[in-house]
């Protein structure tokens, strides 16, 4: 049997083992738990081949330099196979807070610029939870394994001015989904999609002070407003394999946990990219613009993971394995890099503004079919 077939085989496993979960998801309460699997239906499997090239350069008389890499990991709708990275890494440990694996390489004395290479394959399906607001139920006293989920993480805050505006928004409302539906709103509504003003950590604040950032800002905003409700939500980070000429693969998205659903994907920055640019759009009536923002907003609000996107970690504001010398990073995009302790700035090849990087990833992908993105019009 080839490699090929075997990774197709563990990932129709995964698939239908997920699919057994979503019919439960319906109709039963199962006990709560932030480690309950991916339930939804499972479709369009592709398989990935990927590749990256981080080529990074320590300034000079830099006497050690430390890597951190998240490495993917196969869960319900993803299968992970062969995962390589030359040089050898020292260590593919988990950290302890979200169970999150890096891989961990040192270079001593680093002259010029090095490259580390990273190669794994990927069998990636669709999800769809066909979310129904009226059979979600509100969980009254959730475990204490909940409570990274409820709280503030990084450069996620859940502060006095997120609890004000996450009550003027919700209002009255009880129901979980819909009041995530609102808040969900409330940030495409109030928040601007640019490369040239983000943070690149989830942060809250920027997201509150300047109206703009790029996915994890949207998701930081909206993940606070969700926690500030009670409503425990987290933010993924991962990768789109798919056009080996964008600046960066980069990508996150929010997901809320909703009983009996458990954790439920949701992609705020997309759906707010889609809506924009349809509202810009000379060629579209009023009329079809309004089905545009509706449209998307129904698929926003269903629960949609799409198989042009690859998931690396879950969460912000954890220690890495083993530590970085800087304290506490708020979270880990493609890679994490230290010079003698101190961390090298996080590139954001997609700012115009920008014109100088400490390191750049090179992406090559392989696929045994043509992928879609789905967020578009």
């Amino acid at each position: 049997m080839t490699t090929a077939s075997k990774r197709l085989l563990a990932a129709l496993a995964l698939e239908a083992s997920a699919l057994v979960a979503s019919g439960r998801a319906a109709d039963e309460v199962a006990s709560p738990s932030p480690d309950r699997p991916y339930s939804g239906q499972l479709s369009n499997l592709i398989n990935y081949h990927v590749e990256f090239d981080y080529v990074f350069t320590a300034p000079y008389k830099t006497k050690l330099a430390k890597v951190w890499l998240p490495i993917p990991q196969t869960n319900a709708r993803q299968a992970i196979t062969n995962y390589k990275v030359d040089p050898t890494a020292a260590s593919m440990d988990e950290e302890p807070t979200f169970g999150n694996r890096l891989a961990y390489l040192e270079f001593a004395n680093p002259l010029g610029g090095q490259i580390i290479h990273v190669s794994y394959d990927a069998a990636v399906s669709e999800v769809r939870w066909n979310l129904d607001p009226a059979k979600v139920v509100t969980v009254a006293h959730l475990p204490t394994s909940f409570t990274p989920f409820l709280t503030s993480g990084g450069k996620i805050e859940v502060d006095d001015e997120v609890r004000r505006i996450a009550a003027e928004v919700a209002g009255t409302e009880s129901n979980p989904a819909l009041v995530a539906q609102k808040l969900m709103v409330w940030v495409i509504d109030h928040m601007e999609y640019g490369h040239d003003l983000c943070s690149l950590q989830a942060s809250t604040k920027h997201a509150l002070e300047n109206h703009k950032g790029h996915c994890s800002d949207y998701h930081g905003l909206t993940i606070a407003l969700l926690r500030a409700r009670g409503i425990p939500a987290r933010l993924c980070y991962g990768i789109n394999p798919i056009d080996a000429k964008k600046p960066s693969p980069s990508h996150c998205k929010a997901e809320i946990y909703l009983e009996p659903y458990g954790w439920v994907n949701f992609d705020v920055s997309e759906a707010d990219k889609v809506i924009t640019k349809a509202e810009k759009d000379p060629a579209l009536s009023v009329e079809a613009k309004a089905q545009v923002r509706e449209e998307t907003l129904a698929r926003l609000f269903s629960g949609f993971m799409d198989n042009t996107w690859i998931r690396n970690t879950i969460g912000t504001g954890y220690d890495f394995a083993p530590k970085t010398t800087e304290g506490t990073p708020s979270l880990v995009r493609t890679a994490y890099i230290e010079a003698d302790g101190q961390a090298l700035p996080d590139p954001d090849p997609g700012n115009p503004n920008k014109r100088e990087f400490a390191w750049m990833l090179i992406p090559r992908y392989k696929t045994d079919r043509t992928p879609v993105y789905p967020w578009s019009y």
